[in-house]
């Protein structure tokens, strides 16, 4: 793997092409070589828009959003913010499960090759400018037969004619018959001397025409160009004849320039088709014989410009396959440029990725097929590299996801009975001695399964599979839930441990108050971790209609400005070295910011060393007018009635430890327990017509697990017209998506272990009001 990405690596860095992967939200996630002026690092993790100009946001917006809801490879243009060139960018979204998780973007510089599109327009457009301009008529015929191919209008006004009514005619039928036979001779001998002869207009009137031509080789092709003159009032008289004569003289120094400015756009033309990299082929729609292949098109393909020029686009078996004729077809038929991407097999047995732009355009009224093709090969063979390699990733990270599970549930089991019995052992000891042993045991437990939720909290992240809730919050509740959890390690180190929510801060919001309140917990933990005299303060304020403002305020040790961004990173902590004081493995302050992060807000920290520190974090959060939140509406004394009722508990579990640790919470309670080993017990109870207020029931068991044993228990349910028992998945699996499994297995709920005393007799109530009501 490592030696795979080494090569991908620097397969990419040798790109001439920028190759980024960017997330749904359009952050960087990888660069294949930086922009000019900066590095790697401070292009990933930025937002891409600002490495674009400000005028192409909002078509790369719409692009990426096409890309992700099509799901297919979308492409735009735009101008690069810090290089100031032009590229042209193909967006592909890759998928998992069904969810774009990144999108790859590759970014060509084609600003030279439009600015040689765009020279050798407004070089043609300069030339035609000119012909059209001169009041001498121009005439390109062909050497051998004199069949006109192109003129300007001044020759067409000349003769009284339409210019479509000139191409393709012979010089015979302008020149009075007796003057053809020696235009005819001057034309195939390439006499260049200027003389006069009649011609004869199209409503046949005799005009004296000056003519003087010469040969130039284009293409291969030997072509006539002549210049024209009407010379008829120049014979009238001598006056007449003098200013002939002297603007015969600003003629020729004018068909001189007009003939070396046609040269030169020609040459040009020429120059730029042989020094360009992009393909340029040229085909007459009529016929499909190729009439201009430039070196790069016969580069590109591995032929010679004699191969191509020898072939008919229609007769391409390749072209056939890959679907480049249809679209050739279809820019001739309709006039839309037209842009296809495809793998072929060339005539010349070349396996080639061609990104090629069809265009029609018109010359001596034929129509022609233009072709601009690339070769994006070893783009594609990059492309592939990388996805070859994301597939790797993904598969490594399920392994890792599959591996958490696992041992999540085999740390989870034994600690479910450490935890268990430690809290049992704590309510009958006596001994003192024994207390502080006990005491140890319930903190190096605890401490183990906060590490355990940290991992996979980090590996949900990660993953970008942490889901969200959004339901209501009571923001006075939350705050004195955190505070509670704290107060006693507040009051062990003598420090004050308060709460301050300013007035206009609002009552209730809509969000995921579970996740806000780990946040809190951890803040606050820290904050009593690192603060040895002094106080705590929580402080809640309402900065802005939008977001919601928590600030964790402490007296104690503070952090150096430059382990300040340190803190945020996994497994990371502000005193690394093998003397500090405070333990803990660095992923808390990691798991806090990404969990902000996901909630669109911000967490940041302002310090002091050895003055304290303050920990803010904003979340936007959505009003809640209700006047009271859900589930808040049982009375005490309706409580008090569910709590002082036996209950009739089936529990299904397999290992005898945690077995042995419920059976020891409800020892001195008024609930009834049974115990059975393995699913397929559970069902022969349920099916015995026994009754039971409430099944505890373990997922991971020998002979039928938890979860087809609840789809048994509700077929038989549904099958007999029995009421539904209350099925409550006590599992030591905790990765998400397992509590999803269990609800749509038929679980009312999921709970995962440890579990403590006072949370199963809480869940026993609460499942003991569902049932009455």
């Amino acid at each position: 793997m490592e030696l795979s990405n080494r090569r991908l690596t620097s397969l990419l860095e040798c790109s001439s092409d920028f190759i980024f992967e960017v997330n749904p939200q359009g952050t960087l996630t990888f660069v294949s070589r930086p922009a000019p002026g900066f590095t790697k690092e401070e292009m990933v993790g930025s937002d891409i828009l600002r490495w674009m100009e400000e005028k192409n946001h909002h078509k790369f917006k719409i692009a990426f959003a096409k890309a992700v809801s099509s799901g297919k490879t979308t492409s735009y243009d735009a101008i690069g913010s810090v290089t100031g060139r032009q590229y042209e960018n193909l967006i592909k979204p890759m998928f998992h499960n069904g969810k774009a998780e990144y999108l790859a973007i590759v970014a060509r510089d084609v600003t030279d090759i439009k600015e040689s599109q765009r020279f050798v327009k407004e070089s043609e457009e300069r030339f035609r400018l000119l012909s059209e301009a001169t009041f001498e008529g121009i005439v390109i015929s062909d050497s051998k037969n004199g069949i006109i191919q192109d003129c300007n209008r001044a020759f067409a006004e000349m003769f009284g004619y339409e210019r479509s009514e000139v191409l393709n005619k012979t010089p015979a039928e302008f020149i009075v018959d007796k003057y053809v036979a020696k235009a005819v001779g001057h034309m195939k001998s390439g006499y260049e001397l200027p003389y006069e002869i009649e011609g004869v207009r199209k409503d046949g009137t005799i005009i004296t025409i000056e003519v003087r031509g010469r040969h130039h080789k284009v293409a291969d092709k030997l072509l006539r160009i002549t210049v024209i003159r009407d010379v008829t009032r120049c014979v009238v008289s001598e006056k007449a004849l003098q200013e002939a004569e002297n603007r015969d003289r600003q003629y020729l120094l004018e068909k001189a320039y007009v003939k070396q400015q046609h040269l030169d756009t020609l040459e040009l033309n020429k120059k730029i088709l042989a020094s360009t990299h992009i393909g340029v082929i040229a085909y007459r729609a009529d016929t499909g014989q190729c009439i201009i292949a430039n070196p790069a098109s016969a580069t590109i393909v591995g032929a010679t410009q004699e191969q191509l020029l020898a072939q008919n686009f229609r007769k391409i078996t390749s072209w056939q396959k890959a679907g480049l004729l249809q679209a050739a077809e279809k820019a001739l038929a309709t006039g839309e440029d037209q842009q296809i991407e495809v793998n072929v097999v060339s005539s010349f047995k070349k396996s080639l990725w061609l990104n090629s732009f069809f265009s029609s355009f018109t010359s001596q009224n034929i129509k022609h097929l233009l072709i601009i093709i690339a070769d994006v090969t070893s783009r594609k063979l990059a492309e592939q590299s990388l996805l070859l390699a994301k597939e790797d990733a993904v598969a490594a990270n399920r392994a890792k996801s599959e591996f958490l599970a696992v041992m999540s549930h085999e740390i989870r089991t034994p600690l479910n009975a450490i935890l268990g019995m430690g809290e049992v052992a704590s309510e009958f000891n006596q001994d003192p001695d024994l207390s502080r042993c006990i005491d140890v045991i319930n903190r190096s437990s605890k401490n183990l399964q906060t590490l355990i939720e940290d991992i996979l909290d980090l590996s949900q992240i990660e993953s970008g599979r942490l889901n969200l809730e959004h339901k209501p919050i009571d923001i006075k509740e939350l705050t004195q839930e955190a505070l509670d959890i704290h107060n006693q390690n507040a009051k062990s180190k003598w420090l004050s441990l308060t709460c301050n929510i300013t007035p206009d801060t609002p009552k209730q919001f809509e969000g995921d108050k579970r996740r806000i309140r780990q946040v809190l917990l951890n803040l606050i933990g820290n904050a009593i971790k690192f603060t040895e005299q002094g106080k705590i303060e929580l402080i809640v304020s309402y900065p802005s209609s939008e977001n919601i403002l928590f600030s964790v305020v402490d007296s104690g040790i503070g952090i150096p400005d430059e382990k300040q961004k340190l803190i945020f990173e996994p497994f990371s902590q502000a005193d690394s070295s093998n003397t500090r004081q405070h333990g803990g493995i660095g992923l808390g302050l990691s798991i806090c910011k990404r969990l902000i992060d996901a909630m669109n807000g911000k967490l940041w920290v302002q310090s002091v060393e050895n003055q304290g520190s303050t920990f803010y974090f904003y979340i936007p959060l959505s009003k809640n007018d209700k006047n009271q939140l859900e589930n808040k509406n049982i009375s005490p004394q309706h409580k008090n009635e569910t709590v002082n009722k036996p209950r009739t508990i089936l529990l299904v579990e397999d290992n005898r430890d945690n077995a042995i640790v419920i059976e020891a919470y409800l020892s001195n309670t008024i609930h009834n327990l049974e115990i059975v080993e393995d699913g397929l017990q559970a069902v022969e109870k349920i099916k015995s017509g026994k009754k039971y207020d409430l099944i505890l029931m373990d997922i991971q068991m020998p002979l039928m697990d938890g979860l087809e044993a609840t789809q048994k228990i509700r077929q038989w349910e549904k099958d007999k017209k029995q009421p539904k028992n209350t099925i409550m998945a006590l599992s030591a699996h905790a990765m998400l998506g397992d509590e999803a499994k269990s609800l749509s297995a038929g679980c009312d709920s999921h709970i995962t272990k440890p579990i403590s005393k006072k949370k199963l007799l809480e869940l026993i109530d609460k499942s003991s009001k569902k049932t009455e009501t």
